[in-house]
C-alpha cells in the first residue's frame, strides 16, 4: 500500500462545489415548490431551490400514483417537510397559481405553488440513482430526495418530539 496520511493544509480542505450534483445532504432555500402532474396522471413535488447562488431543481417525490393512491414514502418527505416548515396536525397545504422564471432561457411558467414552502431554509439529503432507458438502453443519473431537515439539522421527528 503506497497511501499515506498529509495533515499539511491543502490535502485538508474539502471539496465544494456551487452546484448539487452529487449524494449528500445541502443546505438549500426553497423558492417555491410546485405540484406536477406526469402524463399518466401520477402526481409529484418538484422543489426550485437555491444553493450557493445557484437556482436548480429537484424534482419529485411522487406522492400520488396515476390511479390516486397515495404513494407512502413520496407522501412521507412532503409531511416531514410540512413539519419542518412549522405545519401542524390537520393543517391543509395553500397551493395558488403563480408564474415564475425558469429554466435555462428564464422563461415565465405558471406552477401551482405549495405557499407553505416559499423561501424556506432547509437542509435536503438527496441521492444519486441510475436507472436504465428501456427505449434507448442509456443509463440515466437521477438526484432523489429522501429527507428534508430543518436548518439546525433537526428531523420532522425530533421537531414534534424535542428529542434528538
Amino acid at each position: 500500500m503506497k497511501l499515506k496520511v498529509t495533515t499539511n493544509e491543502k490535502a485538508l480542505e474539502t471539496f465544494s462545489s456551487d452546484f448539487i450534483s452529487k449524494s449528500g445532504v445541502y443546505d438549500v432555500t426553497i423558492k417555491f415548490a410546485s405540484v406536477a402532474v406526469s402524463k399518466s396522471g401520477a402526481e409529484s413535488v418538484n422543489f426550485n431551490v437555491d444553493y450557493n447562488g445557484n437556482p436548480t431543481t429537484l424534482y419529485g417525490p411522487y406522492y400520488q400514483s396515476k390511479d390516486g393512491k397515495t404513494l407512502e414514502i413520496g407522501a412521507k418527505i412532503i409531511n416531514n417537510l410540512a413539519v419542518i416548515a412549522g405545519m401542524g396536525d390537520g393543517d391543509d397545504y395553500i397551493i395558488e397559481e403563480e408564474e415564475h422564471a425558469v429554466g435555462k432561457d428564464n422563461k415565465p411558467q405558471t406552477f401551482s405553488v405549495i405557499t407553505n414552502f416559499t423561501d424556506l431554509s432547509v437542509k435536503v439529503h438527496v441521492q444519486e440513482e441510475y436507472s436504465i432507458n428501456p427505449n434507448t438502453n442509456e443509463i440515466r443519473k437521477s438526484l432523489v430526495i429522501k429527507n428534508f431537515f430543518r436548518e439546525d439539522g433537526a428531523s420532522a421527528k425530533e421537531v414534534v418530539t424535542g428529542k434528538d
